[in-house]
């Protein structure tokens, strides 16, 4: 037998609801102000308007829910779609029917809701996120640049406008090399025609300099968050990456040169596009160099289907090559596609070269 939702329970319910909302409006200012380590300002209480429109939605809700227990099939399936197209505001009207322990169906109702809206969100923020890498390719212009001693948080409201995306700053990984009030240091462009956001970025970012580290970004599924190169290389490649450049002695207590990878990160979505077509996407954002071996045939136009957020492009290069069961060998900025075969030997008869320049070493940042 079904266990009821009675009038009294969803009172309950709705008016605990109403009550967190409360004190979730009443508490965003100050978890913003603790981010940004400032006093926080005092706790602004909803407006009447506010007020009207959460009792409304809530009011939707519960009916919504008490729907989704009538003896009629139809209406608990619109009143369950309905749910899932509210989206975010049932999770917490549902997660206390749920804690008042209906029955069974009604139990497992309300679970599948829970979960469609999360998947919903989920494929929402993966769309933000390839829109955002989309964004990043497509071409600005700047007509009158960026005036010199331009702070950089002007510079980037400006470009934020320019490009319809949202800028966010870590403040703390620029303290943590040595660069105090990042979004004061100044920055300049000259005038640009058609040069694409991620191009744009690089230019302005590689002005911010500490002692080895310079500024750089990552893609968020909520806009681009400016950070160091130190800290992007630590999320992409895990923390242990100054091993990339310098390997222990051998045996013989001789220093075995490491191989030297190109520390570009990219981001790009990919929906069954030709390998080369793909590669030469990668190759230009990367200032690398693709060069085709025409013993690849028609492999080379295999399609490809990928995402790439924040990965070096190494990597991004060498995966792409798999899925046609091809191979990169990699000389300096080049990376040469070629068969499996080709490239077996190609490394086999390539002499070993040993690098040294001052400051190739990367360290991690004092704290």
């Amino acid at each position: 037998m079904k266990r009821q939702i009675s009038q009294a329970s969803m009172v309950v319910v709705l008016s605990a609801v109403a009550l967190s909302w409360w004190l979730a409006l009443g508490t965003q200012a100050q978890d913003q102000a603790e981010k940004k380590d400032e006093k926080p300002a005092p706790a602004a209480q909803p407006g009447a308007a506010q007020i009207e429109q959460m009792i409304a939605e809530l009011k939707t809700i519960g009916e919504l829910v008490k729907q989704l227990d009538s003896d009629k099939f139809e209406a608990r399936q619109q009143a369950s779609d309905k749910l899932v197209q509210l989206g975010a505001p049932v999770r917490e009207p549902l997660r206390r029917v749920l804690a008042n322990q209906p029955g069974l169906e009604l139990a497992v109702r309300i679970e599948t809701i829970l979960q469609e809206v999360a998947k919903r969100e989920n494929k929402a923020g993966v769309n933000r996120g390839k829109a955002l890498r989309a964004r990043l390719n497509q071409p600005i212009t700047l007509e009158n640049g960026i005036d010199p001693n331009t702070p950089l948080k002007d510079a980037l409201d400006f470009l934020g406008d320019q490009a319809k995306v949202q800028f966010l700053i870590d403040n703390k990984a620029f303290e943590a090399i040595g660069i105090q009030k990042v979004e004061e240091q100044p920055v300049q462009l000259s005038k640009m025609k058609n040069v694409s956001l991620a191009r744009v970025l690089r230019l302005l970012l590689g002005q911010i300099k500490g002692d080895v580290y310079s500024g750089a970004w990552l893609v968020r599924a909520d806009g681009i968050e400016i950070t160091t190169s130190y800290h992007a290389m630590v999320e992409v490649l895990g923390a242990d990456f100054p091993s990339l450049y310098v390997e222990p002695p051998n045996q013989a207590n001789q220093p075995v040169p490491a191989a030297l990878r190109i520390l570009e990160i990219v981001q790009a979505d990919f929906e069954r596009r030709p390998l080369i077509e793909a590669l030469q996407e990668l190759a230009e954002p990367a200032a690398i160099n693709v060069v085709v071996d025409p013993r690849v045939g028609d492999k080379g136009k295999t399609p490809v289907t990928a995402t790439f957020n924040n990965v070096c492009v190494d990597t991004a290069v060498e995966l792409l090559a798999d899925m046609a069961e091809l191979k990169v060998v990699q000389l300096d900025r080049v990376f040469y596609l070629t068969t499996k075969e080709n490239a077996k030997a190609f490394e086999a008869g390539r002499k070993p070269k040993r690098i040294e320049l001052p400051g190739m070493g990367l360290r991690p940042p004092p704290m």
